[in-house]
């Protein structure tokens, strides 16, 4: 079947791939070239906000790179690989949605990619990433399914709300929504409990 690429408000029923229980989602990015030798690395990261009934209701509904050092699961998704620089081909941050082990109150997964801001340092955003893509693939088959791309429009963000997994009638639908803000992990949390 081939690759979809979604653009901004673009959605794809993932019903249509019958029998997909478990997703690959990943990150690729590259750092932009920097202006000042002194300029901070940048470094991008993936999470997921996992909704109950369209909330978040539970502090540890938040998986990112931390919760792994943490030991926090949450039932059918998981973070994993966390790449500090962006270097290289292929993905640099990666996680995994398990549909049929999600707990039934489960609706909404929410997917984000951050700039990783240390404290104390100058503020950065997405102008210092370039040829961000967030992907989805069967984690069973190989086949990548759907990816959507960042646009020069978020270069002022620190986050972005890349994408939306919604179970609607029982089926999960991709939903690309590229939603920017000046906040970070905690803004988003707030926004949605």
């Amino acid at each position: 079947m081939g690759t979809l690429n979604l653009e901004k408000g673009g959605t794809l029923n993932l019903s249509k791939y019958n029998g997909l229980k478990k997703i690959r989602v990943g990150l690729s990015w590259d750092e932009a070239e920097k202006n000042n030798v002194n300029d901070p690395d940048a470094d991008l990261d993936l999470s997921f906000f996992v909704l109950r009934n369209n909330r978040i209701v539970n502090p540890n509904d938040v998986v990112f790179y931390d919760t792994v050092k943490r030991g926090i699961k949450v039932n059918g998704v998981q973070g994993a690989v966390d790449n500090r620089t962006g270097a290289g081909d292929g993905d640099d941050e990666i996680g995994l949605v398990e549909f049929d082990k999600l707990d039934p109150d489960v609706n909404k997964i929410l997917i984000t990619a951050s700039v990783y801001n240390e404290v104390g340092k100058e503020k950065q955003t997405f102008k210092r990433i370039r040829n961000a893509k967030i992907y989805l693939m069967n984690e069973e088959t190989g086949e990548k399914l759907v990816e959507t791309y960042l646009t020069e429009e978020t270069s002022v963000y620190t986050i972005v709300e890349f994408v939306m997994l919604e179970k609607v009638n029982g089926e999960w639908i991709f939903k690309s929504l590229i939603d920017g803000s000046t906040g970070d992990l905690e803004t988003v949390y707030k926004k949605y409990c």
